[in-house]
Order: structure tokens, then C-alpha cells, then sequence
């Protein structure tokens, strides 16, 4: 016997995501037609793909509206200061330090399966390494107790 909520389960989380991402969109696409207020691109900000940040380390925002265009990352769109070919994003508003800009350049996107790989690597090799400095140490410390042992008798 199969039960209802094991079939109609999964088909419903899906749906939920894709009606989700719809909501997103939509309210993407108001925004780009009228100045959004923050009650407006607070959706946005609950479904950030991505935890980018800036060179300087500072938080991008989850999402931001410039020249009337909504992004919810980093962009390479001309920058507030006009520039262009470079990604760059507003930060979080509670970041921004009186005096300085409310935007920056994006850090590269870290590949975190690459560095764990990387890590892995390096941790083994390491770990090799050691294995043959205690073999070392085990035969000389043999040769010395063997040494030390004609000298006694």
C-alpha cells in the first residue's frame, strides 16, 4: 500500500520551489518598470543564490535595483561610478560605513569542492610523508639501540 503523502510529497515541494521562484520573478519584473521600495525587494532577499562579497570583504546585498534593472547578485553592468567589465554590487545597508561607497567590486566565486579537493590532496600527501619520517626515525632508532648494545657487551 502506498500512502498519498509519499507520492503527492515530493510533487508538492516542487511546486512550492517553482511557485517561489515565479514570486521572485514577478517581482523582479515590477520592479524593473517603477522604483521599488524596500517592503518591495524584501521577497527578493530571502531566496539569495549566492553569499557574494566584495573585495574588501563587505556582504553583497541579497538584492538591488540600479538604472531601473533588479539584481540579486553581483553584475557587470556599469558600475554606480560609471566603470564597466567588472562585476560589482551594493552592499548590505548595515555595512555601509558613513563616508565610504555603498558598493564595491565583487571577490572572485570561490570553487569550495576545488579547495576540498585541494585540501584533501595536500592532507594526504602530508600524511605520506610523515608515514616514511616515522620509518626513518624507527630504523635509526633501531641502528642506535643496536649500536648502544655492542657497546655494553
Amino acid at each position: 500500500c502506498v500512502c498519498v503523502s509519499e507520492v503527492i510529497g515530493p510533487q508538492t515541494e516542487m511546486l512550492t520551489y517553482v511557485a517561489r521562484f515565479c514570486f521572485v520573478s514577478l517581482a523582479a519584473v515590477v520592479a524593473a518598470q517603477d522604483e521599488m521600495t524596500a517592503e518591495q525587494l524584501k521577497p527578493l532577499t530571502s531566496f539569495r543564490q549566492q553569499h557574494r562579497r566584495t573585495v574588501d570583504g563587505r556582504l553583497c546585498a541579497a538584492a538591488f535595483v540600479q538604472d531601473k534593472q533588479v539584481y540579486t547578485g553581483c553584475t557587470d553592468a556599469p558600475s554606480p561610478s560609471g566603470g564597466s567589465g567588472r562585476e560589482w554590487c551594493y552592499v548590505e545597508p548595515q555595512l555601509v560605513v558613513p563616508g565610504a561607497e555603498a558598493w564595491g567590486f565583487c571577490a572572485p566565486v570561490v570553487d569550495y569542492d576545488a579547495m576540498r579537493d585541494a585540501a584533501a590532496k595536500a592532507a594526504t600527501k602530508q600524511a605520506t610523508m610523515m608515514r616514511m619520517l616515522v620509518a626513518k626515525l624507527s630504523k635509526a632508532q633501531r641502528a642506535a639501540e643496536a649500536t648502544l648494545g655492542l657497546c655494553v657487551t
